[in-house]
């Protein structure tokens, strides 16, 4: 679902497939997974609104 390719290209949007899962989510009422799909690897990973280049050398320095 995530496509990595992209991410490692330095795009930060989300799939179609994404979107369509939060979509989902939230049609159930659940707008608390919709969000954990919106935001959830960004805070995992600590990426928030960071630029990937940034991100990647704080992350292989640690």
């Amino acid at each position: 679902m995530w496509p990595v390719a992209e991410f490692y290209s330095g795009s930060n949007e989300l799939s179609a497939d994404e979107l369509r899962l939060a979509a989902i989510f939230r049609e159930k009422g659940r707008e608390d997974l919709a969000n954990c799909v919106i935001e959830g690897l960004r805070q995992v990973f600590n990426f928030e609104d960071e630029e990937w280049e940034a991100w990647k050398n704080k992350a292989l320095n640690v």
